[in-house]
C-alpha cells in the first residue's frame, strides 16, 4: 500500500468508527446531549431532524475523542474510585415541556463521588485563549448539566465541584488548564430557559436564536448552508479583470495559510530556540521572560542578501 493510500485508509477507519458510534447515531436520530447547548437554532434543527446540508471536518473532534479515552484510562488507573464512561439520564423542567420535564442523556468524562465533582475533558489546538478565560459558555453549561445528571442519579450530593480540564492536543503546551466552580442551580435555571426557547421554536415551527457568529457556523455546523446561507446576498462577478483579482487574492490567501501552517510545524520540530544561518537565511532566537507573558522563544527569520557572481568569460 502506498503512503497516500495508507493515510487515506487510516483517516477513513477512524472517521467510520466515529460515524458508527452511539454518540453520532444518537444525534442523527434527533437526540441531544450536554455538548449541544451552544446554539439554539442548531439544537432545534437536530430535534426536528432537519437535513444536514454541510459536512464540516470532524477530524479534530475525532482525534480529541481518542485523547479522551487514553486520558480517562490513565485517570481511572490512578484513581480507582472514579466513575468514567457512564451514560446518565438527566431531566430539565422548561415550561414548554410541562410538569414531566424534558429528559435526555449525557456522558460525563469523570465523576468523583469522593470529592465530589464532575469533570469534562476538552482538547484544544493551543490554550492561549482559554487561559485568558475566553472559553465558551457552552462548556460552562455542559459541566453543570453533567453534574445535575450525576446528582439526579444518586452518584454525588447536591453540593460539589464542576470542572473542565483543557489539554493542548498539539503537545506544545504541556500544562493543562482547569476551570472549575461550585455546582449551581442558578446555572441550571439558565440552561432550562435556554432549552425552553428551543422547544418553543420547535412547537411553533419557527427558527430559534442563532447564538454563534456566521464565520463559526461555516466551519463547524452541518446546517450552515440552510441556516445561514440565505443571510448572505451575493451576485456573480462578471467583469473578467475583477474576477481574476478576486481569484488571485483568494489563491494568495490560501497559500499564506498553508505557508503559516508549514512554518509553525517546522518551528515546533526544533527551530524555536535556534540561532544561526544558512546560505540563504538567518534565524535568530531570543528568550522572552518579562512582565506577565508566559516565557517563550521569539524566533525570527530574515533573508540574507544575495551575491551575484561575476562571469570570468571573455567578452
Amino acid at each position: 500500500m502506498e503512503p497516500d493510500e495508507y493515510a487515506f485508509q487510516f483517516q477513513w477507519d477512524l472517521a467510520a468508527f466515529d460515524l458508527l458510534s452511539e454518540r453520532s447515531r444518537y444525534g442523527d436520530e434527533g437526540g441531544i446531549g450536554a455538548s449541544n447547548f451552544g446554539c439554539r437554532e442548531e439544537m432545534r434543527r437536530i430535534l426536528t431532524r432537519s437535513e444536514r446540508t454541510d459536512s464540516p471536518s470532524k477530524w479534530a473532534a475525532i482525534v480529541g475523542s481518542y485523547v479522551d479515552q487514553g486520558a480517562k484510562a490513565a485517570r481511572k488507573g490512578a484513581n480507582p474510585n472514579l466513575i468514567i464512561d457512564v451514560k446518565l439520564p438527566v431531566t430539565l423542567y422548561p415550561v414548554v415541556a410541562g410538569r414531566d420535564g424534558y429528559k435526555f442523556f449525557v456522558s460525563p468524562d469523570e465523576i468523583d463521588p469522593d470529592e465530589p465533582s464532575c469533570t469534562d475533558l476538552k482538547t484544544k489546538d493551543g490554550l492561549a485563549a482559554i487561559r485568558r478565560a475566553l472559553s465558551d459558555e457552552q462548556y460552562r453549561f455542559q459541566r453543570h448539566i453533567q453534574y445535575l445528571a450525576a446528582w439526579q442519579n444518586g452518584l454525588v450530593p447536591e453540593q460539589g465541584i464542576v470542572r473542565n480540564v483543557f489539554v493542548d492536543r498539539s503537545g506544545k503546551d504541556d500544562r493543562p488548564h482547569v476551570e472549575q466552580e461550585p455546582f449551581s442551580l442558578q446555572v441550571i435555571e439558565e440552561v432550562t430557559e435556554w432549552l425552553n426557547d428551543v422547544l418553543y421554536a420547535v412547537k411553533h415551527n419557527e427558527e430559534a436564536m442563532k447564538d454563534k457568529p456566521r464565520v463559526f457556523c461555516k466551519d463547524y455546523c452541518a446546517f450552515y448552508t440552510a441556516c445561514r446561507g440565505p443571510e448572505i446576498e451575493t451576485e456573480k462577478i462578471t467583469d473578467p479583470q475583477l474576477a481574476e483579482m478576486v481569484d488571485t487574492a483568494g489563491e494568495a490567501d490560501l497559500a499564506m495559510k498553508a505557508n503559516k501552517q508549514l512554518k509553525d510545524e517546522l518551528f515546533g520540530m526544533g527551530l524555536k530556540g535556534l540561532t544561526g544561518e544558512t546560505s540563504r537565511f538567518r534565524i535568530t532566537s531570543t528568550w522572552v521572560n518579562a512582565g506577565k507573558q508566559t516565557p517563550h522563544w521569539r524566533t525570527e527569520l530574515e533573508a540574507l542578501p544575495t551575491t551575484e557572481v561575476a562571469s570570468d568569460s571573455a567578452a
